[in-house]
């Protein structure tokens, strides 16, 4: 070979390694974005990105990306590494423009953080809610929301904390319940959803005055959720879902007091906003299309909806529109600087009338700012630490035959400041049906396991932990067997009930984890699935055991499940009927698990609307096997 051929073959095998290693760069970068923004593992998420800054240091594009998220891993934190990080972006990366602006924003943001809370800001959560389920009055004195213990639409005095029941039910009397409160802006009445059955979600009125109900309009086959009030106070601003159609989402006003409903224009997905501008000729709301979701403004003058946002980024790109007190501005929540960040755009007579500008970057931490909250002074020690030094039995029955819990349980509540202002994130009784221990599902809460016990920013809104149960065990082969009766009440969506079982190494500090999980998805999405993973890979998995008799929403569905371990061997078996069990999954551990500690542990998850969701426990045994 001459040396030209030579010398070709050696510049195809750069540049062949060459792109091998951006491919590999990218897919390490996308597991840390997974382990950060899905899983919520912010630890696990700075080790990946740290590999990448040491293993590609040639591709400047995605190691100044890899800074950049690890610099917001540790914002989250609360650590001070984030800043020097942010630094290093404008001092080692400067060609890097996305990367050094959005660096150059969050070293402004936290330089600001001992200035006034942002008036803009206040007043934005203010008229969107930082619960998207409840509503402030306009004159700032009272909060709309359902109480969701007995599912009652209740108001709160914002001064004196005193609460008033707007409807008058519990869940004993009926499965139905109030959502999504709108005040009219004379703060004299108040709609809401009030929820039937699937696909049918009625629009009524009561009146602050009397506490008479009015139901304003009904339709079996329609979902209303109402908007906002028309400033005349005649009309009410709503979304319609009908599922028959395609699209589904309508934007329509309802009439008051005939009912009469009016289509003003099919919309999207979970489209928001939908707020009628000061003089309620125009409507701001938030539109989901190809490319991305944007800011509309739609005319009462000429039926005609117009683009106010100016780029695509992405579903959470630009959504939630607000107008402010004057009219002249649209204020909306955007990610185009990689957080969510409050911008706002000048309008006039219906359309943009100058460039839109950043009010406040990092809005989700900013939230802890108004509420004089910092972060860093959450707790972060896990059950896992408090339960490793305790005696650990190999045989129990647990058949919560008493009305107080057995103090071999761990029970873990956040029980800390929230942006919320919720008094807890958990609830459970040995009372409403005795003998058993009743799990209920709280709204904005996700399973905390492996994530530091920490808040968690996913999807627009904040989560908290959820209300953790968990008993330390032992032994090498055992029998754990179980009887649940799930209840996923009809409406609500985004829920979960979790039975994990724990597996700690003594060796070399690895876990193990067997998760049975009763799922209910979007619409009404229902399944039961059993998984076996690490916390950085998924092993084995079977979601396909939810029972074909498990459909009817109005009662509980029961299972029996035995897990057995003998040594390295893990089973999971599963019955309808207590007596015919089914092999559902079948794995193996390696020997470092031998002798380790191990977790019985009940968690959950829930967006915000958790309905009378919950898990009746009948009882755990665990015994040994011979």
């Amino acid at each position: 070979m001459n040396s030209r051929g030579a010398l070709t073959v050696i510049l195809l095998l750069w540049i062949f390694y060459s792109v091998i290693a951006q491919v590999d760069a990218s897919q390490l970068f996308l597991k840390a974005c997974y382990e950060e923004e899905v899983n919520g593992d912010l630890q696990a998420a700075i080790a990946i990105y740290e590999k990448i800054i040491e293993r590609y240091r040639s591709n400047r594009k995605v190691v100044a990306k890899a800074v950049l998220k690890m610099a917001l891993c540790f914002e989250q934190l609360g650590d001070k590494k984030a800043e020097d990080l942010y630094r290093k972006i404008l001092r080692d990366y400067k060609e890097q423009t996305e990367a050094v602006l959005v660096a150059r924003s969050r070293l402004t943001f936290l330089k600001t953080q001992t200035r006034k809370i942002n008036p803009l800001v206040k007043y934005y959560f203010e008229r969107v809610g930082i619960d998207p389920l409840t509503h402030i009055s306009f004159d700032r004195k009272y909060i709309a929301f359902t109480d969701w213990t007995t599912g009652n639409l209740v108001i709160r005095n914002l001064h004196s904390g005193k609460e008033i029941n707007l409807t008058h039910k519990t869940w004993q009397t009926s499965p139905e319940y109030a959502v999504q409160p709108i005040w009219s802006r004379d703060g004299k009445y108040l709609a809401f959803g009030w929820f039937k059955e699937p696909s049918y979600i009625e629009l009524r009125v009561v009146s602050l005055k009397d506490k008479k109900v009015q139901v304003v309009y009904s339709n079996p086959r329609l979902y209303i959720y109402p908007q906002d009030w028309h400033p005349s106070g005649k009309e009410i601003l709503c979304e319609a879902h009908d599922f028959s159609r395609n699209p589904p989402n309508r934007m329509v006003l309802i009439s008051l007091p005939d009912g009469k409903m009016k289509e003003i224009i099919p919309t999207s997905y979970s489209s928001r906003g939908y707020i009628f501008s000061p003089d309620g000729a125009y409507i701001c709301y938030d539109l989901l299309r190809e490319g991305g979701r944007r800011i509309m403004i739609y005319s009462f003058k000429d039926s005609t909806a117009r683009r106010v946002s100016d780029i695509n980024i992405g579903e959470y790109g630009f959504d939630n529109p607000v107008w402010n007190a004057s009219g002249d501005l649209v204020i909306y929540r955007s990610r185009r600087l990689g957080k969510f960040d409050l911008w706002a755009t000048p309008v006039e007579n219906g359309r943009p009338n100058g460039a839109s500008f950043l009010v406040q970057s990092d809005i989700s931490q900013y939230l802890f700012y108004m509420k004089g909250m910092k972060e860093n002074n959450f707790q972060t020690e896990s059950i896992k630490s408090k339960i490793m030094n305790q005696s650990a039995p190999e045989a129990f029955i647990e058949e919560f035959s008493n009305v107080s819990l057995n103090p071999d349980w761990f029970v873990y509540i956040w029980r800390e400041a929230n942006i919320y202002d919720y008094d807890s994130f958990g609830r459970y009784s040995l009372k409403e049906n005795p003998g058993h221990l009743r799990y209920y599902l709280s709204p904005a809460t996700y399973p905390a396991s492996g994530r530091g016990y920490i808040p968690h920013f996913a999807n627009s809104y904040w989560h908290y932990p959820a209300m953790e149960m968990s008993r330390p065990f032992s032994g090498d082969r055992w029998k754990l067997e179980t009887k649940c009766s799930y209840y996923f009440a009809n409406g609500a969506n985004t829920r979960r009930i979790i039975l994990d079982v724990h597996f700690f190494s003594r060796k070399n500090n690895d876990e193990r984890v067997l998760r049975i999980m009763r799922d209910s998805g979007f619409p009404e999405g229902q399944s039961l699935g059993v998984k076996f993973y690490s916390l950085d890979r998924e092993i084995v998995k079977n979601d396909s055991c939810l029972s074909p008799a498990d459909t009817n929403r109005t009662r509980p569905f029961t299972y029996y499940f035995r897990i057995i371990r003998d040594r390295e061997i893990l089973q999971v078996r599963q019955s309808e009927d207590g007596r015919r069990f089914r092999t559902v999954l079948t794995t193996t551990m390696d020997e470092s698990f031998r002798g380790c500690m191990q977790m019985l542990r009940l968690s959950s998850g829930c967006w915000f609307v958790p309905a009378n969701t919950y898990a009746d426990w009948d009882y755990f045994r665990l015994t040994p096997i011979k």
